[in-house]
């Protein structure tokens, strides 16, 4: 003999089966069914979510294209050189912009000033290093050995 037992009524179904009591009623069915019908419409929601992302980034995509397009078509009419060389004292790597026709230099990156600090605060460095017993024991400019 089973303990399996079903009961149904007007409002509701009821199954027991082996303890365990199972209630089916109209409202859970429709819960269920609003449930499933929430899912497709959060689905289609998601999928035309994605296809405007996607249509948007391909018009920003077109719109930088564009720009780079006029940027390099503006710079190929300035009569401007780029010209890219190393400073030798400091070992970096400096960026002229020079005038074509002139050869004067328009801009430089990094400015001769900030090249002059550069190399005045390696020269202090190097002098401080050389004054300094302490220097040899893995100390810096702004710490002591002895730390």
């Amino acid at each position: 003999m089973t303990n399996d037992m079903n009961i149904k009524s007007a409002s509701s179904s009821m199954m027991v089966d082996g303890g365990v009591v199972r209630v089916k009623s109209p409202v859970s069915e429709k819960t269920e069914t609003a449930a499933e019908q929430l899912k497709v419409v959060k689905s289609t929601f998601d999928e035309q979510d994605k296809k405007a992302q996607d249509e948007q980034r391909t018009s920003q995509m077109e719109s930088i294209d564009k720009a780079i397009t006029s940027l390099n078509d503006s710079i190929q009419s300035v009569q401007r050189n780029l010209q890219f060389s190393v400073d030798k004292e400091l070992d970096k790597i400096v960026i002229s912009v020079t005038d074509k026709e002139t050869n004067e230099v328009v801009r430089q990156i990094p400015s001769e000033e900030i090249l002059d600090l550069a190399k005045n605060l390696q020269e202090i460095v190097a002098s401080t290093k050389s004054n300094d017993p302490t220097q040899s024991k893995g100390s810096g400019v702004l710490l002591n050995g002895s730390a």
